[in-house]
């Protein structure tokens, strides 16, 4: 029951937020790493790339699997050429920690049939992604 609550308080939280774009005082724990941890999930869901462009370092670095991508512009480019591969993307947070500026969040990520459970760790800088580390599987069935 408890981990229901938090839920839906972290849900009411993230609709305030995003519905004024600031912080309602009964959310001031949820730290700006944190929230923005979760608009990162919100936007790649809907496949947007301005609101996840607003997050990211100009000299970001993301290290993938298969590939390490250096800068804001050719992570965007990335992100735009999976998106357009797409019709339904889902990206669900499934626990967040953090420590100091970084974060880590177990996740759930799914492009159209395709789904993989993964942990990405996440470095922040001035309220942007300066690193992300991307750990991930895909989902037997």
């Amino acid at each position: 029951m408890k981990l229901f609550l938090k839920f839906i308080a972290t849900s009411a939280c993230l609709f305030a937020f995003f519905s004024i774009m600031a912080t309602p005082a009964w959310c001031e724990d949820m730290s700006p790493e944190k929230v923005r941890s979760y608009q990162f999930a919100e936007y790649f869901s809907h496949k947007d790339l301005k609101g996840m462009a607003s997050l990211l370092g100009d000299d970001i670095i993301v290290y993938d699997p298969d590939k390490i991508t250096k800068g804001k512009e050719n992570f965007l480019e990335l992100l735009k050429n999976n998106f357009d591969k797409t019709k339904i993307i889902t990206f669900r947070i499934n626990s967040l920690y953090q420590q100091g500026t970084t974060t880590i969040f177990e996740f759930e990520l799914s492009f159209d049939d395709d789904k993989y459970k993964g942990v990405d760790i996440v470095l922040w800088e001035n309220n942007e992604m300066k690193e992300i580390h991307c750990y991930y599987n895909p989902v037997r069935q």
